[in-house]
């Protein structure tokens, strides 16, 4: 089983001991000795690590679209570099990704991160940064606003810059979806079919992985509880381990990506066979 890991730098949760040590003398030090020491005690046992999550905020409006954090604050842009490096340097063979959320819908918020993004992964390749790929995070709801062209789009930029990208923490909201359970059961896996169906249609998408398994666990029940009251529905597995629909809507993109390599594979034969004739 391949294991992905996340996050080695992050402007969250950060322990109330580092909040206060934390300083422009130490920070490189610490930042370094974290990721080497991490990273090292898990070398060759992680197909790929988050390396840096959430560094762009468009709305707290930097010229360069990054998050106003302490690493910024004392590092300055380039502790997002400085990580890959050393990232790349405890394991060279984990992939290393650039992690982040918002990137998904048609929306000018959305288009506005996706602009960002590209921008910061064309600065790090242009630098020859050890960086191999993107993350999306994926916590989406109602598709009310997707535009299967638009994240395709996208995604083909990423790709031009001979990165690949991953889904990493996929799961469903179903705030603002019924109550019946039934009805909503089937909303939430019609989101995972149609989304998953697209984006795993493009070559350099690697794969994707839900945000947890069971809804007796899913973080969405703190952060987003439904106003009725009732449990929340997101993840491929109720609360007693059952699979629900969401776990069929999900095998079904991934075969039907299958039957669509398969029909490919079987027109290149056939335009080979032309060719030859």
């Amino acid at each position: 089983m391949l294991v992905g890991a996340t996050h080695l730098v992050w402007h969250e949760y950060m322990p109330q001991w580092l909040e206060e040590k934390l300083n422009k003398q130490n920070a490189e030090q610490i930042l370094l000795q974290h990721i080497n020491k991490v990273v090292t005690r898990y070398a060759k046992k992680i197909h790929f690590w988050s390396v840096v999550n959430e560094a762009i905020l468009t709305s707290d409006k930097r010229p360069d679209g990054l998050r106003k954090t302490p690493w910024l604050e004392l590092l300055g842009p380039d502790y997002i570099e400085m990580a890959f490096r050393a990232a790349a340097a405890a394991d060279p063979q984990a992939l290393l990704l650039y992690n982040d959320n918002a990137l998904e819908d048609d929306i000018p918020y959305h288009d506005e991160r996706r602009a960002a993004v590209l921008k910061w992964l064309e600065r790090l390749k242009s630098k020859d940064t050890p960086i191999h790929g993107l993350g999306l995070q994926s916590h989406i709801g109602k598709l009310d606003n997707f535009s299967p062209k638009k994240l395709k789009t996208f995604l083909r930029d990423v790709a031009s810059l001979g990165l690949k990208s991953i889904i990493t923490e996929m799961d469903v909201g179903d705030a603002g979806m019924p109550t019946d359970i039934k009805v909503r059961d089937r909303m939430v896996a019609e989101v995972y079919k149609q989304f998953l169906s697209v984006v795993l249609e493009e070559p350099a998408v690697l794969g994707a992985i839900t945000w947890g398994l069971s809804d007796k666990y899913t973080w969405l029940s703190n952060y987003a509880p439904r106003e009725d009251g009732t449990p929340v529905s997101s993840l491929p597995y109720d609360a007693e381990m059952n699979r629900k629909l969401a776990w069929n809507g999900i095998a079904l993109a991934f075969e039907h990506l299958k039957q669509r390599r398969k029909s490919s594979k079987l027109w290149l034969a056939w335009r080979r066979l032309q060719t030859q004739v």
